[in-house]
């Protein structure tokens, strides 16, 4: 009989333990997502309250996005950008750019109408190349003016991971079904997402568009960056054989990768196949060239923008995608009549609600594989 209890009292604390153990390891995975240097105090919420209201402040190289993340009652993610100010680098560091009280006062009075139970802001690829010295003053300004934040920086790869899972879980959520392939991109680099890899390729629109508006004759420096595009993605696909490449993928492509399909004659409510987007980007890229190449007028930083951009994206599609894959342009999504935006701060958001969206919007269980859920 004693043999029978001490086996009894050994089953169930080895039961015990092991749900233990699984409620760490689902704990740590979620927080794996982060390496964040430092995490600020958390605005306590009410324990009867469930995280399905957040604001999250979106520190960009370019301007800063006060945004509104709610679940709605049909299990919908709402995303409403609140405020659009200016780069929080620039108001850190040049007083001509504007006042960071006025940021803060903003930033609190969202809190005030919209009470949420959760407020992060994440400092993004900016920060990662920002001098001590901004840092230092990045760090101080949440310390000091925005406590209640849980302040992330985010490293490539995390913003990336992130940015992902707000694609698929609007895919899943439009029925198109988890991509094959997601294509993002930016002023500095280029990011493919196969699966749980992902692919960088360090090239992106903003050297050319700075080079283009430069002194330079812009026929060399148009020539210089198609060359330079060739290279790197030839040596991309060298350097990565097992990068899948075939007919039939479902690709979603967003960021700058949407912005250069906008900017042309393509109809961006449906999937356009490869072989069909390439010539269209090609011809806008080439008349672009041969409007303003010989022109002693200066260049503007949209056009700029938009020369450099198609010369990396031709270059991509001739190389890196099969002409009988196809391709969905998205960036603004409606989701059962809900507006959703995917970025990393959505998918932030989606790992902060009582069951995890991604992996329910998919159906399927959710496994930790080196700090991502994997659907």
């Amino acid at each position: 009989m004693k043999s029978a209890n001490t086996k009894t009292t050994r089953n169930t604390k080895a039961n015990t333990k092991t749900a233990s153990s699984d409620a760490m390891a689902a704990k740590n995975c979620a927080l794996g997502l982060f390496s964040f240097r430092r995490l600020k105090h958390l605005r306590p919420t009410s324990p009867t309250r469930a995280p399905v209201t957040a604001i999250g402040i979106d520190s960009g190289t370019g301007e800063t996005k006060i945004i509104l993340f709610k679940m709605e009652e049909g299990g919908q993610v709402l995303v409403q950008e609140l405020a659009k100010l200016a780069s929080l680098r620039d108001l850190l560091m040049n007083v001509d750019k504007g006042d960071l009280s006025s940021l803060t006062k903003r930033v609190n009075e969202f809190v005030a109408v919209h009470n949420p139970t959760e407020l992060f802001a994440g400092v993004t690829a900016w920060y990662r190349s920002a001098s001590r010295e901004e840092k230092t003053a990045c760090d101080r300004f949440f310390t000091e003016h925005l406590p209640q934040f849980k302040y992330l920086t985010l490293g490539a790869e995390e913003e990336t991971r992130l940015e992902a899972g707000a694609v698929r879980y609007a895919a899943t959520k439009s029925n198109l079904g988890v991509p094959d392939m997601q294509i993002a991109a930016g002023g500095g680099s280029m990011n493919l997402v196969q699966g749980d890899k992902i692919y960088g390729i360090a090239i992106g629109f903003r050297k050319g568009q700075n080079e283009l508006m430069g002194e330079e004759p812009r026929a060399n420096v148009v020539n210089r960056l198609r060359e330079d595009a060739q290279t790197q993605i030839a040596l991309f696909k060298k350097n990565n054989p097992e990068f899948v490449v075939r007919s039939n993928m479902m690709i979603i492509g967003i960021s700058a990768a949407y912005y250069a399909a906008a900017g042309v004659d393509l109809h961006l409510d449906k999937s356009v196949m490869v072989k069909d987007i390439l010539p269209v980007f090609t011809e806008k890229r080439d008349k672009l060239i041969l409007g303003h190449v010989d022109s002693s007028k200066p260049l503007g930083k949209k056009v700029a923008q938009e020369i450099a951009n198609l010369i990396i994206f031709c270059e991509f599609y001739a190389q890196l995608v099969h002409p009988e894959a196809f391709v969905y342009f998205k960036r603004n999504w409606i989701l059962a009549g809900v507006p959703f935006t995917t970025t990393w701060s959505a998918g932030h958001f989606l790992t902060l609600t009582p069951t995890s969206e991604q992996a329910k919007a998919c159906g399927k269980e959710r496994v930790c594989t080196t700090g991502l859920w994997k659907l």
